[in-house]
């Protein structure tokens, strides 16, 4: 059965990482079975997709997924069969590697560093009192100007699944809050009081000096749900 990625750049690396180790590997009755042994690394690396959701994945998250999956199978002798073709084989092994690459998230944000994300564009900066009327895109990252009259930002009317929204508040002082409005009947989780949302259509403020808030947008509830508020 086809799979779609929830994170194409994740997948690869996990399914590269794997495929490297297995094809240094002793195998029982995988030698000779390329499409075989695909087959398990593929099943791996769907599991730690799955297990990874929707979250953007960064430079560090890819290259982390890629070790993971070679020293999961490093050493190993490879069976291929209906159990290590199947991705819930590997949910609790998959489940242990995002806790790690999650605390190595966490890890290195508590350093200053920001990983180099591979979804990331360039900001786009609003004068104070401007309005960003964002378009369907994977991805857009505003920079409002909270040193003058209040900045605006309407949210995209016919987001995609997974479809990201970067707000910082930019400047050095606060004169204003930054408006967020769902659009498209869909509603957005509230900064200012986490897993609240507005109503539909509704809006939510960003009141912080350099506050920094990510939404991504989930179909199957019509809602921009917070992934960072920092």
């Amino acid at each position: 059965m086809a799979y779609t990625p929830n994170n194409t750049a994740l997948y690869d690396a996990a399914l590269g990482g794997a495929l490297g180790a297995i094809g240094n590997a002793p195998s029982v009755n995988g030698a000779g079975q390329p499409a075989g042994i695909a087959q398990v690394a593929g099943a791996f690396a769907q599991e730690l997709d799955t297990v990874w959701g929707t979250i953007p994945a960064t430079d560090l998250d890819v290259k982390s997924a890629l070790a993971a999956a070679f020293g999961y199978f490093s050493g190993k002798t490879i069976r291929v069969n209906s159990t290590t073709t199947t991705p819930l084989t590997y949910l609790a092994a998959c489940t242990s590697i995002v806790a790690f690459m999650q605390a190595g998230d966490t890890f290195v944000g508590t350093q200053g560093v920001t990983p180099q994300g591979l979804f990331l564009v360039p900001p786009v900066s609003l004068a104070a009192g401007g309005t960003a009327n964002l378009l369907t895109l994977p991805v857009n990252n505003i920079w409002a100007n909270s040193t003058g009259a209040q900045d605006t930002v309407l949210l995209p009317i016919a987001p995609n699944n997974g479809d990201v929204v970067m707000v910082k508040m930019d400047g050095a002082s606060v004169a204003s809050p930054v408006l967020v409005t769902a659009r498209g009947g869909f509603t957005v989780e509230n900064p200012g009081n986490a897993g609240n949302y507005s109503p539909a259509n509704g809006n939510v403020t960003i009141t912080s000096q350099g506050q920094n808030v990510w939404w991504q947008f989930q179909s199957a509830n019509g809602r921009w749900g917070i992934i960072t508020n920092a």
